[in-house]
């Protein structure tokens, strides 16, 4: 009976011991990948260039620390309701990112892109798999390409214009939650039809 006791007391130890070395481990490499990236500079001059890191963005694990050691210090912070909202500069003054805060972390961020560094479509599909859906966006030609497992949306007009990171969810939430504010629908716009009358 005492030999059983000593052994289970030995793998309940053994097991905590595994967990919390794992644990650490765990932040030790997020700690390290985050050190590793430093904010960017934008160029003007050089408007077409990768001027961001939001790529490097993880809604749902980064907090705003990580963001600022990430991407730098925010422009301008704003609330609405239980958001915060940081929002950064784009080489272009009409265009603006901003990264959404909940609860401490990051829950999802839109990026302004102005060149090819962020690749196209089928670059997104070699990593994610086939989209799981396509909406419109209101008023405009573009088309907003969702893989939900992935966290990642591309607005696409043919070349990549935005890039949406967010935390996975299903189809219906993904709607729910943002297609206001992404000014997305589940229908393609309709087409205004001129037409032509003769003079006589």
């Amino acid at each position: 009976m005492i030999f059983y006791k000593k052994s289970l007391i030995l793998i309940i130890g053994s097991i905590l011991l595994m967990a919390v070395l794992l644990i650490s481990l765990l932040f030790t490499q997020r700690g390290q990948e985050i050190k590793e990236i430093s904010p960017k500079t934008i160029d003007k001059s050089s408007p077409f260039k990768d001027y961001t890191n939001m790529n490097f963005l993880k809604p749902g694990i980064h907090t705003e620390a990580d963001v600022e050691k990430i991407l730098g210090m925010p422009k301008t912070i704003t609330h609405k309701g239980d958001k915060k909202y940081l929002l950064y500069d784009t080489p272009f003054n009409d265009f603006g990112n901003f990264v959404v805060l909940r609860d401490g972390k990051v829950e999802y961020a839109l990026e302004n892109v102005f060149g090819n560094y962020r690749g196209n479509l089928d670059d997104y599909r070699k990593m994610c798999g086939k989209e799981d859906r396509v909406y419109y966006e209101d008023g405009d030609d573009g088309e907003w390409y969702v893989f939900l497992k992935c966290g990642v949306a591309v607005d696409v007009f043919e070349f990549t214009r935005q890039v949406f990171y967010f935390i996975p969810q299903n189809e219906v939430s993904f709607f729910k939650n943002f297609s206001g504010e992404l000014k997305m629908q589940k229908e393609p716009p309709e087409e205004d039809i001129e037409t032509f009358i003769p003079a006589p």
